[in-house]
């Protein structure tokens, strides 16, 4: 979910609706997201994202999260770059575009362009966008693009984070800027829940008590074994475990939140995902809905003119917003997810 959808949720429950926008009320983007993350980061350590998946380690003890696809990071990957085509356009240069993924064959493929002497940056994005979609191997996992003018975007259903660069052959005189989303956060476990061996030792061992190699008896309370403990311990991003085998593993993992700036590093929207899909995403609404109140109240009490504020509903609007927040916080407290208790 965006911040900017949340911004209008947030000023339709308050009646600031029919001014349009969060401009209109004295905010920006950016104010609004330093306001309101800090409680966006304390609802998911009450409310996280969960996923049960199924692993086999096989070869050694220690298991790194990083490369699993169950991710957050690697599953809603924000596999997308923006591709701006500049600079002089020399006839006979080779553009050389290359996508970098784990689930292609080698792990890359690349499409070529050679530039012609008529060729202007649009044309060449144009290009550019053409051979990528019609890469039999980039099809495979859901690479396409489209172009507007000099820009081409890229975006990837893969379930890898996906790369990409570039070179240019002979005279090396256009330019492509490549422009990709900052780093997510959540791409591995914040915790795990459970994590339960299937097919171990550990459960293994147990048959001993009840087939021998030793003697033709099955039942021998003199050679009883007791089933090894199976301990493990996660150190994000790695898992450490007694045992090699099959594991049910229920993780929690933070949201993946994705910032998207322009070109001068200014904040536009702040994507939040999925997050809206709890059942207990009414909670985080009115505890925003308080931090709104308040944010909107004390950016028009900054405001005086002859030493009397222009807003004179700015006091009853913090004093709102506190009430409200605070009664969010009890209510997350008493209604969040089981799996709070199992947090480190």
């Amino acid at each position: 979910m965006l911040l900017s959808e949340i911004a209008q949720i947030l000023m339709a429950r308050n009646g600031q609706s029919i001014l349009g926008n969060i401009t209109d009320v004295g905010l920006n983007m950016t104010s609004l997201w330093n306001a309101l993350k800090p409680e966006i980061y304390n609802y998911q350590k009450f409310v996280p994202v969960v996923k049960t998946f199924a692993l086999q380690i096989q070869s050694t003890n220690t298991y790194n999260f990083t490369t699993n696809v169950n991710n957050v990071g690697f599953s809603y990957g924000s596999n997308t770059a923006t591709v701006t085509v500049s600079g002089t356009i020399t006839a006979d240069d080779q553009i050389a575009f290359t996508t970098y993924d784990a689930g292609l064959g080698g792990g890359l493929s690349t499409v070529t362009y050679d530039v012609q002497s008529d060729d202007t940056p649009t044309t060449i994005a144009t290009a550019l966008k053409t051979a990528i979609n019609n890469d039999s191997n980039l099809a495979l996992v859901g690479v396409t693009a489209t172009s507007t003018g000099p820009v081409f975007v890229i975006t990837s259903t893969s379930a890898y984070l996906d790369t990409w660069n570039y070179s240019v052959t002979n005279a090396h005189t256009e330019v492509l800027t490549i422009v990709t989303p900052p780093p997510i956060y959540g791409s591995t476990p914040t915790f795990l829940i459970s994590v339960v061996p299937v097919n171990s030792m550990t459960l293994l061992s147990t048959l001993a008590v009840f087939v021998s190699p030793m003697t033709k008896d099955v039942w021998n309370p003199d050679r009883l074994v007791e089933p090894r403990p199976f301990i493990w311990e996660y150190r994000r991003p790695s898992i450490w475990m007694t045992e090699l085998g099959g594991l049910d593993v229920m993780a929690a993992y933070d949201y993946q939140i994705i910032l998207t700036k322009d070109g001068n590093g200014v904040l536009l929207d702040v994507e939040i995902v999925g997050i809206e899909k709890h059942q207990n995403f009414y909670i985080l609404e009115q505890i925003l809905s308080g931090r709104f109140l308040i944010a909107l109240g004390r950016s028009r009490r900054a405001f005086t003119y002859t030493d009397m504020p222009i807003m004179s509903d700015a006091a009853t609007l913090v004093a709102e917003g506190l009430q409200e927040y605070n009664e969010g916080i009890k209510l997350l407290h008493s209604r969040h997810d089981w799996s709070i208790s199992c947090r480190p």
